[in-house]
């Protein structure tokens, strides 16, 4: 955070009635910073992932994501659904 406050991409400040909160809000400049990280983040993901699923393969992938994303950060596993169990090792 101090980092990107610096660069004056994004401004801290306390938190009202909260004298331990503080709040971060995103300057002008940051972002124009974002907008363009995105689009090359959005390349690279492209480049190295999608461009290398076939079209079935893409589908799969979307429809796997879009069922992360629908569930939410967070998000536990239904307790009829345990998570798969990992090997140990000796």
């Amino acid at each position: 955070m101090a980092r990107l406050e610096r660069h004056g991409w994004l401004r801290r400040s306390g938190a009202p009635g909260d004298g331990r909160g503080v709040l971060v809000a995103i300057t002008p400049a940051g972002r124009e910073v974002l907008g363009r990280a995105a689009g090359l983040h959005a390349g690279i993901i492209r480049t190295l992932l999608l461009d290398q699923l076939d079209p079935d393969e893409q589908e799969l992938l979307a429809r796997a994501l879009t069922r992360v994303a629908e569930r939410g950060p967070g998000a536990h596993p239904e307790p009829e659904q345990p998570w798969p169990s990992q090997p140990h090792s000796a």
